[in-house]
């Protein structure tokens, strides 16, 4: 695939199995607002540049209204509102993640010296990422993917990677529509969390944005459901997701398919569960349990047939959750091919 070629997007609505192992899945193409299969019918918009791929009659969870024209508000004018919002409710807890989530991947950006000590060794994982990739370059004619990408802010190093393109996933809006604005160059402003419910205004900036914003695509989709065709890509890359969505083994079976003969996969995980955000029967004990299954070693994933490449244990994982409180969690992070 060449770095002009658009990347190819499938209808997950109407995609199936053929009986024999493989699967029936048609191109998306352009159409008014978004894209269109042409052979269902189905309609996936497009707002701000990030496509809404999930299959029909499934509709994304946006309790900050972040697939509106017009958003994000008034970072002012949201955090007076969040003072007086139910911190049990859906909104207030989003705005929260969206200030864990950006001072997570940009904790030099952190509004106090004491949080910006406490974050300092998240830096760690993006040495250590570096490092990897400069020993196991992934195939650069093919595309790089990263599943949950947040706010997008390793995308300049995936663009390091490939001379094709690189598709950010995730399933939540507006952490989307500010990845798009940040890679594009723009300063974004969102809460954050000093304390109770007191928020106040943050300014988040990638330094020049990514170097080839054009390259970046945004979707809104579902790492369990992918609207991509089989082993298309280079190095496919997912931070926090195989102790944390509801189907790791069929995430570990999403991830082998999208892999291409010679690719790379690339997994961070704390290894921490939650029992609402995934059931206790699904959970893997720890990097042992992952190595046996990317090999092929556990039932129902012996077609798996990874080797790792690169691995390491106990990297610093810290997540803020406000001025005066520091999740500080130990990464398993590996680099496998097959």
């Amino acid at each position: 695939m060449s770095a002009l070629e658009p990347l190819r997007l499938v209808c997950v609505s109407c995609r199936r199995s053929d009986g024999e192992g493989g699967v029936l899945a048609r191109d998306l193409g352009p159409a008014e607002g978004g894209l269109l299969c042409p052979g269902c019918g189905a309609r996936y918009p497009t707002t701000d540049e990030v496509s809404v791929l999930l299959a029909a009659g499934l509709h994304p969870v946006d309790p900050l209204g972040a697939l509106d024209a017009s958003w994000p508000p008034d970072a002012a004018g949201w955090c007076e509102a969040l003072a007086s919002e139910d911190p049990a409710s859906a909104a207030f807890r989003e705005a929260g993640l969206l200030g864990t989530y950006a001072l997570g991947h940009l904790p030099e950006l952190a509004p106090t010296e004491a949080l910006r000590a406490q974050l300092a060794d998240r830096v760690e994982l993006a040495g250590l990422i570096d490092r990897w990739l400069s020993r196991h370059a992934p195939p650069r004619e093919l595309p790089v993917l990263e599943l949950g990408s947040a706010l997008g802010t390793w995308a300049p190093r995936w663009l390091g990677a490939t001379d094709s393109q690189v598709a950010l996933v995730d399933l939540r809006p507006s952490m989307l529509r500010l990845s798009r604005r940040l890679i594009r160059g723009e300063s974004v402003t969102i809460p954050w969390r000093r304390v109770a419910r007191h928020f106040e205004p943050l300014t988040l900036a990638l330094p020049g944005g990514a170097a080839e914003p054009e390259r970046v695509l945004h979707l809104l989709a579902d790492a369990l459901d992918p609207p991509f065709v089989a082993h298309g890509f280079g190095l496919v890359v997912a931070f926090g997701l195989v102790d944390a969505i509801t189907d790791p083994w069929m995430l570990l079976g999403q991830l082998d398919a999208l892999v291409a003969p010679g690719g790379m996969l690339l997994l961070a995980q704390p290894f921490h569960y939650e029992p609402h955000a995934q059931p206790p029967e699904a959970w893997l004990d720890g990097p042992a349990a992952l190595r046996r299954a990317l090999a092929g070693g556990l039932p129902g994933l012996e077609h798996l047939g990874f080797r790792v490449l690169e691995e390491a244990e106990g990297v610093p994982w810290p997540l803020p959750a406000h001025d005066r409180l520091v999740h500080r969690y130990l990464a398993h992070v590996l680099l496998a091919t097959r």
